[in-house]
């Protein structure tokens, strides 16, 4: 597993904070989405990550399972948010108990290789929902994936630990490079991610194959949210 997600995880709220994410912003706009759509206030957050936006969510009134496949990014959502978390992988889970809502947020739908690793995670999702729930995906929207073709930034993580990110794009596939530079030790450590961009009517597609009702886009120039019901 990338070691953004494990062995640096202290790192990510860090990073995505640097490159814009406003937590607080979307969690009520998820709020807001769930309020109107689903039919009670149960929450999972399938790939939370470091559980910001679960976090946040909870300050709303929801309750809000954490999920995740790394360890270490678990740890720090337990910690931060006091929720239940538990470690899966989002192409095959099942869950005790139905929930209302599940959210997929912060491109994390890019981690499935292919189409049958999306309609699986598709799958899970709707066997994990109560009948009308909702499920809602965020991705990169168009406008900054032609942006940040083969660019370059620098997080600032720390006074010693910088970031640099390299994004190369070759559709379908989008590969992030990351370098960790500790200015002191002077020790650099390279990590590699590589995703998928599917097309929007593409995973339009496979959701409604899945048994999802695509019932609102929303679109920004950064992301794109996909709300879709349970049928």
């Amino acid at each position: 597993m990338m070691k953004l997600y494990t062995t640096k995880a202290q790192f990510y709220d860090r990073m995505a904070q640097s490159a814009g994410k406003h937590y607080i912003d979307e969690a009520k706009l998820i709020g807001k989405i769930i309020q109107d759509n689903a039919n009670g206030n149960r929450v999972l957050d399938l790939g939370c990550g470091t559980g910001a936006h679960a976090a946040e969510l909870i300050k709303l009134g929801f309750k809000v399972l954490c999920s995740d496949l790394s360890k270490e990014m678990l740890a720090i959502a337990k910690k931060k948010t006091g929720a239940e978390c538990l470690k899966m992988d989002m192409r095959r889970f099942s869950l005790r108990t139905k929930v209302d809502a599940v959210i997929c947020l912060y491109n994390t739908i890019m981690y499935n290789r292919n189409g049958e690793e999306l309609k699986s995670t598709f799958n899970a999702c709707h066997g994990c929902l109560n009948p009308g729930g909702v499920l809602i995906i965020q991705v990169i929207s168009p406008n900054l994936l032609r942006k940040a073709k083969d660019s370059t930034f620098l997080w600032d993580l720390s006074k010693k630990d910088k970031l640099i990110q390299s994004t190369f794009i070759q559709f379908p596939k989008l590969t992030n490079h990351f370098t960790f530079l500790n200015t002191r030790s002077k020790i650099e450590e390279s990590d590699w991610h590589e995703m998928r961009i599917f097309p929007l009517n593409a995973i339009k597609e496979v959701l409604k194959n899945t048994g999802f009702d695509c019932i609102r886009t929303i679109k920004d120039k950064t992301t794109v949210y996909i709300i879709c019901r349970r049928q």
